[in-house]
């Protein structure tokens, strides 16, 4: 008779465990069907962050310069924006063409022919311009010939080292047949958003 009810007892007790077991077994699988989802939730959730997270480097980011030539028929190429941190100057480097016949080119450094600003607004004034090799610290006219891509330059002072970009510089050119005189036509060459190479 005991070993009636001990068997009977370790077989209530396999029962009550198989039935836990099965039981638990069960909670198990609810328990991993909703972690799955939770995953599956979390990976759409980083999809869309990483997303996010991409265009705002996107936005963050320096946007390419825009150059603007000072006129339809002259093509203007940017070479250099490059940084003086001892003399806190930036000199601006174009190369300027055109297949119009020989054309005099004039630039100038006055205020109201060349500015530079920067990303908080502030201004500065060019120190001296150069079209041919040929330099000035008021203004200049050159001969720029037909097909034959020329260099020219201008500096502006007190930019301070901790410049990163020009985000705005205007400069005025002037430009007319260099056999045939006639008058002057004008133009501003306009570039943005320009990366200062320290």
């Amino acid at each position: 008779m005991k070993r009636f009810v001990i068997l009977a007892f370790v077989g209530l007790i396999t029962i009550n465990t198989a039935g836990q077991t099965a039981q638990n077994i069960d909670a198990i699988k609810k328990e991993n069907l909703n972690l799955k989802a939770v995953i599956n939730s979390l990976k759409q959730d980083t999809a869309f962050l990483n997303k996010k997270i991409n265009m705002c480097d996107f936005f963050n980011q320096p946007k390419e310069f825009e150059l603007v030539s000072f006129s339809k028929d002259f093509n203007v190429e940017l070479l250099s924006c490059k940084g003086d941190r001892g003399l806190q100057t930036v000199m601006v480097e174009v190369l300027i063409s055109h297949k119009l016949p020989h054309q005099e080119v004039c630039m100038g450094i006055r205020t109201d022919d060349a500015q530079a600003a920067d990303e908080l607004g502030n201004f500065f004034a060019a120190k001296e311009a150069s079209i041919a090799n040929q330099t000035t610290t008021y203004r200049i006219c050159a001969t720029v010939p037909s097909g034959v891509p020329t260099k020219s330059y201008i500096i502006f002072r007190n930019i301070m080292p901790s410049t990163d970009i020009l985000k705005f510089l205007t400069l005025r050119y002037r430009f007319r047949n260099a056999d045939g005189g006639g008058s002057y036509s004008n133009g501003n060459l306009e570039i943005r958003n320009l990366k200062i190479q320290w």
